[in-house]
């Protein structure tokens, strides 16, 4: 025994059945006939109408499994608030925000900072008194080897001309040692000069240094903001992307009684040659993978800004 349906009212918003009008019918469907008069009836070969009996009664049967066997009843509709995720990507922003400020705050205090640790490292290092006073105790020792030998030979030349007690002998001797003062303070002023020179140039190496770790250390917060800012975007992207396959998901449960009662409607035509092509599991939208658009995007940036 079976329940025809000869008039069913559905709720096109979520598929409800309403209300429906019908009787129980005892024997195969294909019996149950229809309404108007002889004129209209159409008949076809025995073997025809039998098997199409038959069949009729195994897909009713079939359909009415397939309804109560929604394969999309399971699903739910997830809501998505992208809120949380658009805060990340103006954390992430604020954070390098603050990073560029600070590192790039005050080029001027920045640059006196690095020059002044840069001078007294130097100081530390290679100006020390020790080492200075190693220098200076080398230089006398050499100026007064040749101060010596200068004395011997213009002492040895005025005894020789008998001009030693005279006051030419004063004023030789005098200019020896002014010669020799000159010499101290000439190699005085160039040891000064060459060590200014070295610190000069080891603070502008220091200060370049310095420089280039504040610009990596700036890239890498770059990195990390783009890094922060793609993660929430794809988590954006993708959460909207299940929210329309969900979407999907649901007008699909809400259709599939009437996508499968046409596979119904197909073999109650059938013996005529009335049928619609129409596969309820296996047809699917054209909706596009945004998120796949969004990563083959990102993949192609990073190849481009890589070389």
């Amino acid at each position: 025994m079976k329940w025809i349906n000869s008039k069913v009212t559905l709720d096109m918003t979520t598929g409800a059945v309403l209300a429906q009008e019908g009787f129980w019918h005892v024997g195969a469907v294909a019996e149950c006939k229809g309404g108007g008069g002889a004129s209209g009836a159409v008949s076809y070969a025995g073997y025809l109408e039998d098997r199409h009996a038959v069949y009729l009664d195994d897909v009713y049967d079939l359909v009415q499994l397939a309804i109560v066997a929604n394969p999309f009843a399971e699903l739910s509709l997830e809501a998505f608030d992208p809120t949380s995720d658009i805060v990340d990507i103006d954390t992430a922003f604020d954070n390098l925000e603050t990073q560029v400020n600070v590192l790039t705050g005050d080029l001027t205090t920045d640059y006196n900072t690095m020059a002044d640790f840069a001078d007294a490292r130097y100081d530390s290092d290679y100006g020390s008194s020790t080492l200075r006073t190693a220098i200076e105790s080398a230089r006398n020792v050499r100026q007064e080897a040749n101060i010596a030998r200068s004395i011997s030979r213009f002492a040895g030349g005025m005894a020789d001309v008998g001009a030693v007690n005279t006051s030419a002998f004063v004023t030789g001797m005098g200019l020896i040692e002014q010669e020799h003062l000159r010499d101290a303070s000439d190699f005085g002023t160039k040891l000064e000069f060459d060590a200014y020179k070295e610190k000069l140039g080891h603070a502008t190496q220091a200060i370049n240094f310095m420089a280039m770790g504040t610009s990596d250390r700036l890239a890498q917060y770059q990195a990390l903001h783009r890094s922060a800012v793609e993660t929430s975007r794809f988590t954006v992207v993708a959460s909207q992307e299940n929210i329309d396959r969900n979407l999907y998901y649901s007008t699909r449960e809400a259709l599939w009684g009437m996508e499968t009662y046409r596979s119904l409607g197909n073999m109650m035509g059938s013996i005529q040659g009335g049928m619609s092509d129409f596969d309820p599991i296996t047809t699917q939208d054209n909706m596009a993978s945004t998120l796949a658009g969004a990563l083959g995007g990102a993949a192609t940036g990073a190849t481009i800004g890589s070389i």
